[in-house]
């Protein structure tokens, strides 16, 4: 993880950055409630939209700002804008307070972004990313409770398959220990062969017995073998 913020609407709600995507978060739960798809190249820093929910800044190591618009769009940037050459740092953004010269021109947004040869560019946000939208709020929470539910049984989904593929692994042991057994006895009144090392054709033979022994009580056409106590 190479940055990470935490939302100025939602006490709760953080994004990170790290490797090639970025991803949201609700404390208190194990994995993300987003993730964005993988980008083309690192990211570095990361930054909420100080007016609008869903609007997020990310900076990338190829010298690119991307702004996200969630609520327009969650499978691509809103919009691109080339700072520099070489790699990104922090961002953050210029929260102006009473005392400032500019306090009363604080409609603008402007957005501090680093750089790594230690040069500091200041950017300036579009109206249209700065300008809440309406019942915007309430619009991002229907989003993220959406997302979350989306995560959580994406996770019940996989803990299903890993489940099912445990029982098909155990599927195939039984099936191995009930071909293995059934050679023995044959080959014990061949000459006491029992305890011989199978041959490449008689471990290919069982090593087919068990999977169709697997497929068949996988589609419920045998019964699964007893296992010995």
């Amino acid at each position: 993880m190479r940055s990470i913020a935490r939302s100025p609407f939602f006490p709760d709600l953080v994004i990170t950055v790290g490797a090639s995507s970025f991803k949201l978060w609700r404390e208190g739960q194990a994995f993300p409630i987003f993730s964005s798809p993988q980008l083309p190249a690192k990211l570095c820093g990361c930054a909420f939209s100080p007016t609008r929910p869903t609007v997020v800044f990310i900076a990338k190591d190829d010298g690119v700002v991307e702004t996200w618009d969630l609520l327009d769009r969650s499978h691509e940037p809103y919009l691109a804008t080339r700072v520099n050459s070489t790699g990104l740092g922090p961002i953050k953004f210029w929260t102006p307070q009473p005392g400032d010269a500019h306090f009363h021109k604080s409609r603008e947004q402007l957005l501090a972004v680093g750089d790594a040869g230690g040069v500091l560019h200041v950017l300036r946000t579009p109206r249209q990313l700065r300008k809440p939208k309406p019942r915007e709020l309430e619009r991002t929470e229907a989003f993220l409770e959406r997302e979350a539910q989306r995560a959580v049984d994406s996770v019940e989904r996989g803990l299903q398959r890993e489940a099912a593929s445990a029982s098909r692994e155990d599927a195939v042991s039984a099936a191995s220990v009930g071909a293995a057994g059934g050679e023995e006895k044959p080959a014990a009144r061949r000459g006491g062969r029992g305890d011989k090392e199978l041959s490449e054709d008689e471990r290919r033979e069982a090593e087919y017995m068990a999977l169709e022994q697997a497929f068949m009580v996988e589609m419920g056409l045998r019964e699964a073998p007893m296992k010995e106590e």
